[in-house]
């Protein structure tokens, strides 16, 4: 048996990447699912990741990646328990510990490694506001956008980065309100 190899392209590289930058805003954006990461800051590295869990709270995940690897976590229990018991995410702290231990390795061997994802040609990141959906402006950065109710406080404020194909209608649009 012979086996021809056939490449195609299933996703651009404009969609790939702007897959990676909302999951990035996972581990990054305030009120994100996994802020608890704390390899992005340790390391100056970008993470993009998903955090999941199952019905009845049984199981917990955790998938994420850096520039050089991916890795997934499941925390449960084989008869189908339920994890209440459990605070937070005890797959996302496995995998930050276990990708900790990766990259302290890496540094003390003097081994380089990648800190961002390459970002496309052709691709844009541009600042605006949660709130409305266009670009920021100064009010936006005074604005209150996230409640922490862990500190019971306010934090933030409605600006975020998104990132655009340039050329597509969202960027154009962007661009108009911008001038």
């Amino acid at each position: 048996l012979q086996k021809e190899q056939v490449h195609k392209v299933a996703v651009s590289e404009s969609s790939a990447y702007s897959m990676t930058s909302m999951l990035m805003n996972v581990v990054s954006q305030v009120g994100g699912t996994g802020t608890r990461v704390t390899l992005d800051s340790a390391f100056e590295m970008e993470v993009a990741g998903k955090t999941g869990s199952t019905n009845d709270d049984r199981d917990r995940y955790f998938v994420a990646f850096t520039p050089n690897y991916v890795g997934g976590v499941w925390f449960g229990y084989d008869n189908n328990k339920s994890l209440s018991g459990f605070t937070g995410n005890p797959a996302l702290s496995l995998w930050d510990r276990v990708f900790t231990i990766i990259y302290e390795n890496l540094e003390e061997d003097g081994v380089s490694y990648q800190k961002q994802f390459d970002i496309p040609t052709g691709m844009v990141k541009v600042k605006y506001c949660a709130i409305s959906g266009k670009v920021a402006t100064d009010a936006c950065y005074r604005d209150i956008y996230y409640y922490d109710n862990a500190k019971n406080s306010f934090t933030g404020n409605a600006v975020m980065t998104g990132v655009f194909a340039a050329g597509t209608e969202d960027y154009r649009t962007l661009l108009n309100l911008q001038k």
